[in-house]
């Protein structure tokens, strides 16, 4: 009888089991996947603010009205402006005290110029988010 194999002795229809050392080698490429993503993560949450500063730049949007809210965790007051480039927040300089006056301020189906940073203008393209505009005006 001919002598038999590791790879004969391995039942049909069942893996072989792993060893000890790839499996290792298998968790730590896991591991270290994981915390670049990680990484890479907190690294663009962090940066955020400073990304919608960079290369602001004003986009035309016609407003079909505006409604001043509370928003965030922190019970922030903001404006709502549903728009033809989606929901635009502002907050800047919005506080309880001025935030229905700004909202009054918008005129149904108008349009207005709102400074984007570069992080909210990626938001306006891939409308994954709802921008906040830096600042606003009436178009001409």
């Amino acid at each position: 009888m001919p002598e038999s194999s590791e790879r004969d002795s391995v039942r049909p229809g069942r893996p072989a089991a792993l060893s000890p050392r790839v499996t290792k080698r298998i968790g730590t490429i896991a591991i270290s996947v994981i915390l670049v993503v990680v990484a890479l993560a907190a690294t663009f949450i962090f940066s955020a603010p400073a990304l919608d500063r960079a290369d602001e730049q004003w986009v035309t949007c016609e407003a079909y009205s505006a409604h001043a809210v509370v928003a965030g965790r922190a019970a922030e007051w903001a404006v709502e402006i549903p728009s033809s480039c989606g929901t635009i927040w502002l907050s800047n300089g919005v506080d309880s005290g001025n935030a229905r006056a700004i909202a009054r301020d918008f005129s149904p189906h108008s349009r207005y110029r709102f400074q984007f940073g570069w992080l909210s203008r990626v938001y306006l393209q891939l409308r994954v988010s709802s921008p906040n505009a830096q600042a606003w005006r009436p178009a001409p």
